[in-house]
């Protein structure tokens, strides 16, 4: 496998692995559960879905999938170009609306370039608001502590409420 940050590295593998075991995507499915449940979804077009994922890490964590499978980032059709940047200003709008003074961070998780297109992973973007800092228990076990349930974050996000910090 190509250099590639660590935690990429490790979804890949995850997503291989759930691939081998069920014979789909893990993210494919996702997208269909989100869409089934409907709870978590913050904005949703033709050809993405933008969730609060389920077990998230952060407070108001949202990702955004594309619906049709893709591993690579880079391989998104033109005419879909448009659609993604939607979503995207629909989240953000949402995160911004809500959240006071919003930081964060926004992370492309994608196939390595050099890799070929894979059955088993899917692109996807995840946005991480700076509410808190990662604190000595988040540290030393990897287990991360989110006090906004992520129907909570969505239902927050989808009314255009204020959150208090």
């Amino acid at each position: 496998m190509p250099l590639a940050p660590l935690r990429v590295i490790q979804e890949i593998d995850c997503a291989a692995a759930y691939h081998r075991e069920r014979g789909a995507c893990v993210f494919c499915d996702i997208v269909a559960e989100e869409i089934s449940f409907g709870k978590r979804v913050v904005a949703e077009n033709s050809s993405f879905l933008a969730v609060a994922p389920y077990a998230s890490c952060f407070s108001f964590e949202t990702w955004i999938l594309p619906k049709k499978h893709f591993s690579h980032f880079e391989n998104i059709p033109e005419a879909e170009a448009g659609a993604l940047a939607g979503v995207l200003k629909t989240a953000l709008g949402k995160l911004s609306a809500s959240l006071p003074d919003l930081s964060y961070n926004l992370i492309v998780h994608t196939m390595p370039v050099q890799q070929p297109e894979a059955r088993h992973y899917h692109w996807h973007i995840e946005i991480t608001p700076k509410l808190t800092r990662v604190a000595g228990f988040e540290w030393g076990t990897g287990f991360y502590i989110n006090t906004v349930s992520p129907e909570d974050a969505a239902e927050i996000l989808n009314s255009g409420r204020k959150y208090k910090i």
